[in-house]
This record gives structure tokens, sequence and C-alpha cells, in this order.
């Protein structure tokens, strides 16, 4: 077996990273068609996260799906599995590609680009959500919070991912974990209050084809 394989880390999400192999134990093996499989454990050479790997060695027989080809083995599943970064529902692209860079960045351990980019995030659903979208972000959050776009505690968060976010760019002191994570929760909810919830709503709306009003 290959000591190496490239995979995406499910721990910093580097793609195409080499993942070494540290140990490897024989699961069982099948002598009808020769197969065997393994279970090995890899270590990434960027974060130094470890990931369980299933393999079995290649038959002759059409490989099930999403089995990938590594040197002469097959790898049949991965823990943990690497999953992909999603946005809130119902969010424009370019607010989708923002965030989900923001929480790559996050896994990467780059909080200060982490923060930029939630920053960024808050920047832009702002000025989509304005009606002309001018004004400074502090403009901006002050009046859609004016106009009761945002409730009071919304503006407070929206404020701290502005300046936690500005000092990501412009302080000389590294950005901390904790309020890196702090400001991807505080983006995500921003996000499903602007976006998801409206959305869901109007979903509803046109499946049952009548408008909801409150009473």
């Amino acid at each position: 077996m290959s000591h190496t394989v490239a995979l995406v880390c499910p721990h910093c999400c580097t793609k195409n990273v080499a993942f070494q192999l540290v140990s490897s134990v024989i699961l069982s093996k099948n002598s009808q068609d020769n197969r065997v499989y393994y279970l090995s454990f890899f270590q990434c050479a960027y974060c130094k996260e470890g990931v369980l790997i299933r393999f079995s060695n290649v038959i002759s027989a059409p490989p099930p799906e999403n089995v990938t080809d590594i040197g002469r083995y097959k790898v049949e599943r991965i823990y943990p599995e690497i999953s992909q970064v999603k946005a809130p529902k119902y969010v424009s692209e370019n607010i989708k590609r923002f965030f989900v860079q923001g929480v790559d960045n996050l896994k990467r351990s780059n909080y200060d680009a982490a923060g930029m980019m939630f920053r960024k995030v808050l920047d832009v659903s702002l000025k989509e959500q304005s009606e002309d979208g001018s004004g400074t972000l502090y403009q901006r959050i002050k009046r859609l919070a004016d106009g009761n776009k945002l409730t009071p505690s919304m503006a407070e968060w929206a404020h701290q991912i502005r300046i936690d976010g500005n000092e990501a760019a412009h302080d000389e002191a590294p950005l901390s974990r904790e309020v890196a994570e702090s400001l991807r929760d505080f983006t995500e909810l921003m996000l499903m209050y602007l976006y998801t919830l409206p959305g869901m709503l109007e979903e509803r709306r046109a499946a049952h084809g009548v408008a909801i009003v409150s009473s």
C-alpha cells in the first residue's frame, strides 16, 4: 500500500494535501475473490490531524460508486467524512461564495482572513437589503435598524461583525479563534434572518397559493 494519499482534509479543508500513513491493520479477507480489507490511520501534512481510511485491494469486478483509485487499492470510506461548507439558503451567489471562503479560512486557522470575509458578507448583504446601497457600512446598519429591517439585537451583532472584521484587516494583533468563530456564528444568524426566513415564507406562500398576513 502506498505510504501517502492525496485528499481534501476534513479538518483544515486543504485540497489535494498529502496524508502520511501512520499505521494499518487487516480487517478481513475474502478467499473467493482475494479481496483484503484494511483500516489505516493517515495524518494530514498541513494541520497534523488524522483520518481513518477503509481500503480494499482492487478486484476484477466493477468498483462500487463513489470509490476512488489510489494506486493498487480502493478507498471505500473515510472517517470523518469530508463535508462541504454550505451557506444559509436563499442568499445570492456572491454572498454564498464569500461566506464559504470565510468558513474555509476559519477551518484553516486563517482567522484574520476569516474575519475579513465575514465582514464582506455583512457589507454585501446589507447593500442588497438597502434600497440604494449607499453610505458606509455603519450608516447602512443604522438605516436598516431605523426602518425595522433589523432588530436592535441584530443591529448590535452587525456592528460587532463590522468592528471585528475591520480590526482583522487593520489591527496589528491577530484575530483570535474565539472571535473568528463568533463572527461566523453572528454572520450565519444574520443571513438566516435576512434571507432564509423570508425565503421560506415566500416558498410557503407559493406552495399554498395564498398570501400570509399577520393577524
